[in-house]
């Protein structure tokens, strides 16, 4: 009977998530960062039903505040999904904003291949500011930039879902922690893993837990370790800046193309002094 019950709780949960993607995908996905949609943002996100998680979504804007949400586990045993807010790494932040703007703030046709959530990752990247909200949908792509891209993220996802493992096995399954850290030590050194900086409150809640061996605690402090180390300089070089692209009616110059290398200040100034398309204005946005 208890079996019973899983099944069918899990065949809802299923049905929920299918529900979902076809909203999801249908049209842009609005996952917001605390800032709400005050910033240009980008979001991403990603429906596989036989991986773990089977859905999730990251949106990031211009200020690096960012929302990772997915749905896995925690939603049949809670109807919450996971949902993490953190601040990205200036370097992922710039890494986002100037392949986006590389792609045509995502207007336009883009080589891209299109399978089944059942079969095949179906991934969403999308972008919107006070003008525009375009997004793109895609299994696959040959476009080395889209391909950037979703590594950017997936990564992001791979962190986050460390952290939540971590965080499971420390306080439900004491022998599943070393091996999970093991793990994620392992994709960190090989720089598989982005934003460890974000994950940090459940390694040290790790690494400072006497109850644990001294060598689980010593692979969360090596993970500490390596999220203290400075984000590397992104190798991506938008060919934006220095020069001038027409997008729409608006120009973007290579002093309004640098956008994604100012100061959170100097954004919120500039979206407020910013007038909007639809009135007439020439943006001083881009």
């Amino acid at each position: 009977m208890m079996r019973s019950g899983r099944l069918i709780r899990t065949a809802l949960v299923f049905a929920a998530l299918v529900a979902g993607s076809c909203s999801l995908f249908a049209q842009n996905p609005q996952l917001q960062t605390r800032n709400g949609r005050r910033f240009p943002t980008v979001i991403f996100s990603s429906a596989f039903w036989s991986a773990n998680p089977p859905l999730y979504s990251i949106a990031v804007d211009a200020t690096g505040a960012a929302t990772y949400q997915s749905t896995q586990d925690s939603v049949e045993r809670s109807g919450v999904p996971y949902t993490v807010e953190f601040q990205t790494s200036d370097a992922t932040r710039r890494i986002a904003f100037n392949v986006v703007r590389e792609l045509n703030l995502l207007d336009g046709d883009f080589p891209v291949s299109l399978g089944s959530p059942q079969i095949s990752p179906v991934r969403t990247l999308a972008y919107h500011d006070i003008t525009f909200n375009n997004h793109i949908t895609y299994t696959d792509s040959t476009n080395s930039q889209i391909q950037e891209l979703t590594s950017v993220f997936e990564e992001i996802s791979a962190t986050f879902e460390f952290a939540r493992r971590v965080g499971y096995f420390h306080q439900h399954d004491r022998a599943g922690l070393e091996p999970e850290l093991v793990r994620m030590q392992t994709s960190a050194e090989r720089h598989q893993l982005r934003e460890l900086q974000a994950v940090t409150p459940a390694l040290k809640s790790v690494a400072l837990d006497s109850t644990l061996s001294k060598s689980e605690r010593a692979h969360a402090e090596a993970l500490l370790a390596l999220a203290r180390k400075p984000a590397a300089t992104p190798l991506f070089q938008s060919s934006l800046l220095g020069s001038q692209k027409v997008i729409g009616r608006k120009s973007i110059t290579s002093s309004h193309a640098v956008f994604a290398n100012v100061s959170a200040d100097e954004l919120d100034d500039l979206i407020h002094r910013s007038p909007r398309l639809e009135d007439g204005g020439d943006s001083d946005f881009f």
